[in-house]
């Protein structure tokens, strides 16, 4: 039964707070480090994909309903994904339209904490008894990692790791997605909110709690499409580990309990199969999908990197497992069937697998909590001592963030020429037109100007190896006028970007510009658009 005091209630909407103040301080001092010379982006690491998201706000604010990535040419005929940073988009106007959007990518992200923090404070507290457990329990959840920081004294050669997990990878921990990526935050919190609801009081049937678990997955879904299936496996596992539970130990659940469960994992299914069933359809038919598909691929990593980054969690559940089989607690199985899923998960032959783990940290550190408590000890070492260990890495990570924003330089900074020229192109330049640049100026542009580029997103920009040849053989000079005029009609390109570099390069090939009218330039950028009768 869960039993929350108003002075914990108190307490962890205190801690919401503290996580997105904390977790704020290094885009502040971010914006108080641009000057003249530089310009704040408004992100702490994976630029490329950070530019993405605010590039999606961006499409959603010229009036886009439906996904269409500005970091191709191909045609696209639209997808229902990334729904929350299309609405969001349309709440800001120019001018300063990249700083609001940024601001709302904040609010979203702050808003998601705040949801996330307390639906994982409700499942540790349908757990575990003990306040001071919960709490620590909570701050690792939230802000945990592993043993990453042991990279430091050069572990990782033993099997040729390149980064801890902390450090690139949001789906193993929560540290990564809860200080950057809001729309995972808001994912692991609707997907968790789909745990909460299914162990529930059995005496609330399952019809009702069936419909709020579909209504939670297809929440889900609208952010993060992939997700919905993880929470179908931790569904259909629970089940099935209960019903092996039942040759071990009788106590936990009845047969009655066990339909009521079945009968909300397939209502929620039900519902929300629709937003499965179209994203399954979408890429298997949409030309554009299909080779996004193609690139989108994202293996896990060495499997001596998981055991550092879980390997003392898992540590504590060996040593209590024997008092887990036996616990009179039907959501122990949960934790415990997901908690053993991992290697499934993280290893089942699909491209996103790394994906597939996502919010397992939870089950993990719950367990691990969970069996620290009914170990009875009464001092509070053990707990504290794993919180303290958990919570190194993660340090390192937002140490190193604060220093990279304290120093202004690229890629989390942006050259005040690169946005002169972006500010040019804004108003002066119609949308929707495809530009021609060079791969980091195409991933940022499109974070502040609604135009189309070739190339700058690994995914998203199909076909990308191609393309990629293409521009590079381009910008040095390497094409004839008639594979210009190709590749011109082949993408409609109707603007082109040069460096004082590239320029300098073309110029020295004998390059045929005539066929391009500079109509703007700065000491470090070349603005033309394309002559239609060349």
């Amino acid at each position: 039964m869960l039993m929350i005091s108003s002075h914990e209630w108190r307490w962890t909407k205190g801690f919401s707070i503290f996580v997105i103040v904390f977790t704020l301080l290094p885009y502040i001092v971010g914006y108080a480090r641009q000057g003249e010379d530089w310009r704040y982006t408004g992100l702490l690491f994976g630029v490329e994909d950070g530019n993405s998201y605010i590039a999606k706000m961006r499409r959603g604010s010229v009036g886009d309903w439906l996904f269409r990535s500005p970091y191709t040419a191909e045609k696209q005929n639209g997808f229902l994904g990334f729904v929350p940073y299309l609405l969001l988009g349309k709440l800001v106007s120019p001018p300063g339209d990249h700083e609001q959007l940024v601001a709302v990518f904040h609010i979203f992200r702050s808003v998601s904490i705040y949801f996330l923090v307390n639906v994982v404070f409700r499942l540790i507290a349908y757990q575990i008894a003990d306040v001071i457990l919960r709490r620590l329990c909570l701050i690792v959840c939230v802000f945990g990692g592993g043993l990453g920081w042991s990279y430091l004294t050069g572990i990782n050669n033993l099997w040729g790791g390149e980064l801890p997990l902390e450090f690139y990878s949001p789906e193993s921990f929560g540290f990564l997605a809860v200080i950057g990526i809001p729309h995972l935050v808001a994912a692991r919190g609707f997907l968790l909110l789909s745990v909460l609801i299914l162990i529930s009081n059995p005496k609330e049937g399952w019809i009702k709690p069936g419909i709020c678990i579909g209504l939670a997955w297809i929440g889900l879904g609208l952010m993060q499409p992939l997700t919905v299936l993880i929470g179908w496996f931790v569904c259909f596992s629970f089940v099935m580990v209960l019903y092996i539970s039942k040759k071990i130990n009788p106590q936990p659940i009845t047969e009655q309990h066990l339909r009521i469960l079945i009968g909300r994992g397939v209502i929620g299914m039900a519902i929300s199969s629709p937003i499965v069933i179209y994203t399954y359809l979408s890429f298997q038919y949409d030309p554009y999908l299909i080779e996004w598909a193609k690139q989108n691929i994202i293996q896990s990593p060495p499997v001596w990197d998981y055991l550092l980054a879980y390997g003392v969690m898992f540590l504590f559940i060996f040593v209590v497992w024997r008092i887990l089989l036996f616990d009179p607690k039907p959501s122990t199985w949960l934790f415990l069937g997901w908690s053993l899923s991992f290697p499934i998960l993280a290893y089942f032959p699909y491209p996103l697998q790394r994906r597939l783990p996502e919010s397992i940290w939870v089950a993990i550190v719950i367990l691990a909590f969970y069996g620290i408590e009914r170990l009875n000890l009464k001092k509070i070492t053990a707990p504290v001592l794993l919180a303290s260990i958990s919570l190194i890495a993660p340090l390192f990570f937002f140490s190193a963030s604060l220093s990279s924003v304290i120093n202004p330089n690229l890629p989390l900074f942006r050259p005040k020429e690169e946005i002169e020229l972006f500010q040019f192109l804004r108003d002066n330049i119609p949308q929707n037109q495809v530009v021609l640049a060079n791969y980091d100026l195409s991933n940022t542009l499109p974070a502040w100007v609604s135009n189309f580029v070739l190339i700058g997103h690994g995914p998203e920009s199909v076909h990308l190896a191609t393309v990629q040849r293409k521009v590079d053989l381009f910008l040095s000079g390497g094409y004839s006028l008639l594979e210009i005029k190709q590749l011109f009609s082949d993408y409609d390109i109707r603007l082109v970007i040069l460096t004082s570099s590239e320029m300098e390069k073309i110029n020295n090939s004998h390059f045929p510009i005539n066929f391009l009218d500079r109509i703007y330039d700065n000491q470090k950028y070349n603005l033309f658009k394309v002559v239609q009768d060349h």
